[in-house]
């Protein structure tokens, strides 16, 4: 078995003490103990921006893999330039903002809010045609989306970061309803307490949570490993 894992450092289990495992080892240790363990394969990317992820995505041969991990973070959100030279073009042809100088005040200062306004609503309509990063990642994954399972965001204990996060979990559960991809949604298993996280750490999960995660992960994929499922694991309320 082939497994292709890209995310970040929870990955390999960051701020994990010796013998602690990350929740992509907890997986593959319960793979283990269905006797598939001493046949996995594990090939994992950490720390990829959104251009080099799609690069490195349209090198790899996808069709090679028998599972595919994909956790996912804000970044995912931005957009995704087409062209190098595209960033430019909306520069590339404007009008002087200082006109001459026998030209009346009144007159500039309307013709600058004109110019002002019409700026605003084409650089709003290039970002509303603009393919954003989670999009255009879809569309490259979309003929292999049987073998792929997408992570939503991890929790984050800073409100504005974690808002962010969620922003984009609802996004993908949307657009991975509409492209039938198979969705982790990795908030129903984890919170925002401190006893998900490090000591003094907003950002990294504890061996708990890793552990946790690695379970339900593996019982997302054993649930239906080659069916496109969207589908959540909520925590056990005292």
């Amino acid at each position: 078995m082939n497994v292709l894992v890209i995310g970040d450092e929870h990955t390999y289990g960051y701020g994990l003490r010796s013998g602690q495992l990350s929740y992509i080892n907890q997986f593959i240790r319960l793979m283990g103990r269905l006797g598939k363990g001493d046949s996995i394969s594990v090939e994992a990317y950490a720390h990829l921006t959104m251009p080099r992820l799609l690069n490195a995505l349209s090198q790899l041969p996808l069709g090679r893999y028998d599972l595919i991990i994909l956790q996912l973070d804000e970044s995912m959100r931005r957009a995704v330039v087409d062209e190098p030279g595209e960033a430019g073009q909306a520069t590339s042809c404007l009008p002087t903002l200082y006109p001459p100088a026998s030209r009346k005040r009144s007159r500039w200062k309307s013709e600058l809010r004109a110019l002002g306004r019409n700026l605003l609503s084409d650089g709003l309509n290039r970002l509303r045609r603009r393919p954003t990063g989670l999009s255009r990642l879809l569309t490259l994954l979309k003929p292999y989306r049987h073998t792929v399972v997408l992570l939503t965001p991890f929790p984050h204990q800073q409100r504005l970061v974690n808002w962010g996060r969620q922003r984009l979990r609802h996004r993908m559960v949307e657009q991975a309803s509409r492209a039938a991809f198979s969705l982790f949604d990795t908030s129903q298993i984890l919170g925002t307490g401190d006893e998900y996280f490090l000591t003094d750490d907003p950002e990294h999960l504890n061996a708990v949570s890793h552990e946790l995660l690695g379970q339900a992960l593996f019982d997302f994929y054993q649930s239906a490993p080659a069916i496109v499922t969207i589908q959540t694991f909520r925590r056990n309320k005292q």
